[in-house]
């Protein structure tokens, strides 16, 4: 048995199951009959990156800081293969078809920037200055992230992209890490978004990650167990709010911090310590930056809670969690201040943290999910408490604005081969 009609026989079930994708069974079966039907060939290999989602640390891996974030088992689901071509072809639901010639220069391109051409190139560009092969392929794409979701979309999608190059001409050999660097690489130089490393690194690894950039390139990985699930369900609202527009605010965030790093003496808040900061506040506030002072003590109190909530999830300290949780919310929302945008008459995300606050009390926790100002919220619900959470968010904000986010163990990876890599598919890689 070959090509799609694999995927659900009892032998492919068992291998998606193995890969920690068994949930994908369906749409794997789907990319994989439309890979037929527009390439006309049988795709060679099924890959899966997922979403993730922040558990702690907001705003503070751009200051060579502590950041807690994990894979979830929602993701983008690929059916993959070689072409003769030299050229990538690919149909991304919801997106359109992409074609491009994989051997064109790989300088950014700012005509390309915010394109789906834009992050294949860059992913080649970064694998190919490594030493690495990089060649044409042919892909269709599905994604079960939830629209608007703030899962990183993105992200998932810049390290499949590496993954393809990985699977198809390194003999799936590239490590994860070196992966997410490509991602964040691409998103960064080609697609025009500055980004740190934390988004990329979480898709690619998978599980639950206590990542430090302390050096900012090479960042350590420390994996842990999500322990809260008996006892929790993560649960994200999605506000309406849109993105759009942000970029300058987010920016400023990096650059306040930035600027009171400097102000002591160093490069980033990591450098430093919240003593000096605190010595250092008359100094700073003569030269005009109390938004900046407040944001950088929440970096240090962050960096602080990063540390607690390792050691709830290790020792299954259900409170000690909630509770730190809950604090990194009224953080961000009191002293990073990336709660409300500059429109005044935009505060869908506040309305949602202090609607789940008062409808979860002392039971759970609220905090912004990601980069804030608009989009997306994240609640610790206690276990009954979900489907009344979810009606009270969902009369407020709509019908499928609420939804619970699963921790997946692995990270990107091929999910099955359904085939060998045979010369009728060719190699062009450089």
């Amino acid at each position: 048995m070959c090509g799609v009609e694999y995927i659900s026989s009892q032998d492919g079930l068992k291998k998606l199951e193995l890969a920690g994708c068994a949930q994908e069974a369906d749409t794997f079966m789907r990319v994989g009959g439309a890979f037929h039907a527009r390439y006309g060939k049988n795709c060679r290999m099924l890959l899966f990156s997922p979403g993730r989602t922040e558990l702690c640390g907001n705003h503070t891996d751009h200051q060579c800081g502590k950041v807690i974030a994990a894979a979830i088992k929602q993701g983008i689901a690929a059916a993959v293969g070689r072409n003769v071509s030299g050229r990538c072809r690919l149909f991304s639901e919801g997106f359109g078809y992409t074609e491009l010639d994989i051997t064109e220069p790989y300088a950014a391109d700012k005509a390309r920037a915010g394109s789906t051409a834009a992050l294949i190139l860059g992913t080649a560009d970064y694998l190919s200055s490594k030493g690495y092969a990089v060649g044409g392929f042919d892909a269709e794409l599905a994604s079960t992230l939830p629209a608007g979701g703030g899962l990183s979309s993105s992200a998932a999608f810049a390290v499949l992209c590496a993954l393809i190059q990985s699977a198809l001409y390194n003999d799936a050999g590239i490590p994860q890490m070196e992966l997410a660097k490509a991602a964040q690489y691409a998103e960064s130089v080609h697609f025009g978004k500055p980004c740190g490393l934390m988004d990329q690194a979480a898709c690619a690894l998978g599980g639950v990650q206590m990542l430090d950039f302390f050096v900012p390139c090479e960042p350590k990985s420390v994996e842990l167990e999500w322990s809260m699930a008996d006892r929790f369900s993560l649960m994200l609202v999605n506000t309406g709010s849109s993105h759009a527009d942000l970029t300058d605010e987010y920016a400023l965030i990096v650059k306040d911090m930035t600027s009171v790093a400097e102000a002591l003496g160093k490069s980033r808040l990591g450098y430093t310590d919240k003593h000096r900061l605190i010595e250092s506040i008359p100094k700073l506030r003569s030269m005009g930056m109390d938004r900046a002072i407040l944001r950088a003590m929440h970096f240090f109190d962050e960096q602080r809670r990063v540390v607690l909530m390792c050691e709830a999830l290790i020792s299954k300290d259900y409170e000690l969690y909630r509770r730190t949780m809950g604090q990194s919310g009224i953080s961000s929302e009191t002293m990073l201040q990336n709660i409300c945008p500059k429109d005044a008459k935009e505060r869908s995300l506040a309305l949602a943290i202090s609607l789940a606050r008062m409808y979860l009390g002392d039971t759970g926790a609220a905090r912004v999910h990601g980069g804030g100002f608009a989009g997306c919220m994240q609640a610790l619900v206690p276990k009954g408490m979900q489907g009344e959470f979810k009606d009270n968010m969902e009369l407020v904000f709509g019908k499928n604005s609420v939804f619970t986010v699963e921790i997946r163990k692995g990270g990107a990876c091929v999910a099955m081969e359904l085939g060998p890599l045979s010369e009728e598919d060719g190699h062009t890689g450089k």
